[in-house]
């Protein structure tokens, strides 16, 4: 039978008609927060390690001033002659202030905190370095010079992100274990108030198919209704999200963005709940039916 026919089994009346549609938005709206955290940390992931693949910083943190200036001349003058180093930029002490101020707070970095020199070195694209041989050229010319290729606290990020990505993964299935779960009861309800329609449709012949194709396009209608309610809420937070980071000026901060990938996800998450409420309530009557007698 079409699933554009009309129905013979009404479930229009069914509780399920009215109470579904929300529970499934719920579920649509907390999958669709999930899959959003997934795809903005996979995205801040890949910025990181693209914006810090090609940089070191070099720190020289002699105790006198002069000290600390003749070795950072060493240093520049080293790297500025070493093959696969595109440029070595001193900061200036206003530049390393203003690394500093968003840990130690606006104004808190005075001039006599012993603030060390960076150079900031970037690394040419199409040659390898050997950074472990380069620092430790650097520190023959220079012994308070350290290099610092941002490789340990930049994995620690990337973990973090990595473990937060599969517990917003975990999130997800379990609510699509649960919509499924939900949407079983509902059928089964569905199915028990109209046992005496479903018998007389089995005497006059009917097949367990046509029977099965009455309740998935109920619950196609109630799972698309519910999956565009919870995207659409969806969609509200995280542009207020979206909004309340905007302007953050820490580069290490996963920044919500509405890209392609995450646009695809959010369009198509109405059609998955659709699908996955309708193949569950045809798999549940048709393991119900294979079952009466």
């Amino acid at each position: 039978m079409s699933l554009l026919r009309r129905p013979i089994i009404y479930l229009a009346n069914h509780p399920s008609g009215r109470l579904l549609p929300w529970v499934i938005a719920v579920m649509a709206y907390l999958a669709a927060l999930g899959l959003a955290g997934v795809v903005t940390l996979d995205q801040s992931v890949a910025n990181w390690r693209a914006a810090l693949s090609h940089t070191v910083t070099v720190q020289i943190t002699a105790g006198e001033e002069s000290a600390r200036n003749t070795q950072r001349d060493a240093v520049v003058k080293l790297l500025k002659n070493t093959p696969g180093i595109d440029s070595a930029l001193p900061m200036t002490k206003s530049e390393v202030k203003g690394l500093l101020e968003p840990w130690l707070g606006t104004g808190n970095v005075i001039d006599d905190l012993p603030i060390p020199l960076l150079i900031d070195v970037t690394l040419s694209r199409d040659q390898d370095v050997d950074l472990a041989a380069l620092g430790k050229k650097i520190a023959a010319v220079a012994p308070d010079a350290e290099l610092d290729d941002h490789g340990n606290w930049l994995q620690r990020f990337i973990d973090l992100a990595e473990n937060m990505k599969l517990i917003a993964e975990g999130i997800v299935t379990l609510v699509g274990l649960a919509t499924v779960a939900i949407v079983i009861f509902a059928t089964r309800a569905g199915m028990a108030i109209h046992h005496d329609t479903i018998e007389i449709l089995h005497l006059i012949g009917a097949k367990d198919s046509f029977i099965a194709s009455q309740f998935q396009r109920h619950f196609l209608r109630l799972g698309l209704k519910g999956g565009l309610i919870g995207v659409g809420i969806a969609l509200l937070s995280l542009l207020g999200i979206s909004r309340l980071s905007f302007g953050l000026e820490d580069a290490f901060i996963p920044r919500l963005g509405f890209s392609v990938t995450l646009v695809v996800v959010l369009l198509i998450l109405p059609v998955l709940a659709s699908f996955l409420t309708m193949i569950t309530a045809r798999q549940t009557v048709t393991s119900a039916l294979s079952r009466m007698v």
